[in-house]
């Protein structure tokens, strides 16, 4: 993609998209429903973490760090932020997450759109950079067709330059009028439009950063959980299905216990609440093991000599002082000299 203008350089009008009546909350939604899918989200993302998969079709690297709930002041984006590394760069992922399906035959949900344009334009670009972070919409599954269409668009996006596509997308035969729809209800909207007035020629430069990702958690046959659970299968070390669905188990918990706490986890950090449960095969129970070494350790100590033909003691007070700086700075310290000394 061209290198496209400061969004806060050029002037012309912008036609916002047609915003949605406010819905009641739906019994789900007053039930928790919303949060058990959002929960279940950030559980198969934790699986990500800890299978290091890299979550998406679209090439941005693998998950390091999870935190849910981010700072709606820097995070209009706020329920769930990865940051995910390939090589050479570090990138982060700001999500909103929905229970249903959220887009209409218009296209996008207008208050998605909002959110999304806020992230990108007003956030401080020493939190989120534009240029390099990216927008995610995690929703219920879209029927075929549409989900089609959708991922044609942001495929389109990422490939043309953002006023290619702006000439190319009304022309005959270049797209249907779903995917039409679609982009035209992703352009800015009109009051961010008069602060940022490129923006509204920017229309695909936001698609492009924009990751869409459909979860089937509210299926009874949930074919997400499937095949979170046989991946987690593969990470222990007797990969019954039976402790799979237990590990999954313990990651839809972590997930409650992050989601209404704003919450964080790094790979470190999630090993080591499983190993102790569960048997990795990359983070095994290292307990015993340490025990062992530490007796070993302080066995071989006590058969050191202390002292010089068994009468002189020397106090070393000088260099004990130096090993003991040398360990409150860092954890381990090496000593070396000639043999005997």
């Amino acid at each position: 993609m061209a290198k496209s203008k400061d969004p806060k350089t050029t002037a012309k009008p912008a036609v916002p998209p047609t915003p949605r009546a406010k819905k009641s909350a739906s019994p789900k939604q007053t039930g928790g429903g919303g949060g058990i899918f959002e929960e279940e989200v950030i559980a198969y993302f934790l699986a990500d973490l800890l299978t290091g998969r890299a979550p998406f079709e679209y090439p941005i690297g693998k998950i390091v760090r999870l935190d849910t709930q981010r700072p709606a002041a820097n995070w209009p984006l706020d329920d769930l932020l990865l940051v995910v590394e390939a090589p050479g760069k570090t990138r982060k992922l700001a999500c909103s997450i929905k229970s249903n399906a959220q887009f209409t035959p218009q296209g996008f949900p207008a208050d998605f759109v909002a959110s999304a344009w806020q992230q990108l334009l007003t956030t401080d670009h020493r939190t989120f950079d534009p240029t390099l972070d990216l927008v995610g919409f995690i929703t219920a599954p879209l029927n075929a067709d549409y989900a089609t269409d959708l991922s044609d668009l942001l495929h389109r996006a990422r490939q043309q330059d953002p006023a290619t596509l702006a000439q190319e997308i009304d022309s005959s035969g270049v797209a249907n009028e779903r995917v039409r729809r679609l982009y035209h209800s992703f352009a800015c909207p009109a009051d961010l439009a008069a602060r940022y007035p490129a923006a509204t020629t920017l229309t695909g430069w936001g698609l492009a950063r924009l990751i869409w990702q459909p979860f089937d958690f509210e299926l009874q046959q949930s074919q997400r959980v499937v095949e979170v659970r046989e991946r987690l299968r593969a990470t222990l070390v007797a990969g019954t299905a039976s402790e799979a669905a237990t590990l999954w188990e313990a990651l839809v918990a972590q997930a409650k216990l992050l989601r209404p706490h704003a919450g964080s986890r790094t790979l470190p950090r999630l090993a080591d609440e499983l190993r102790y449960r569960f048997r990795l095969l990359a983070y095994p129970d290292d307990r015993a093991d340490w025990v062992c070494i530490r007796e070993a350790a302080e066995s071989a100590a006590r058969q050191l000599p202390q002292r010089i033909g068994g009468q002189l003691l020397l106090p070393r007070t000088e260099e004990r002082a130096q090993l003991q700086t040398a360990l409150t700075r860092k954890r381990a310290a090496v000593l070396r000299g000639p043999s005997g000394t």
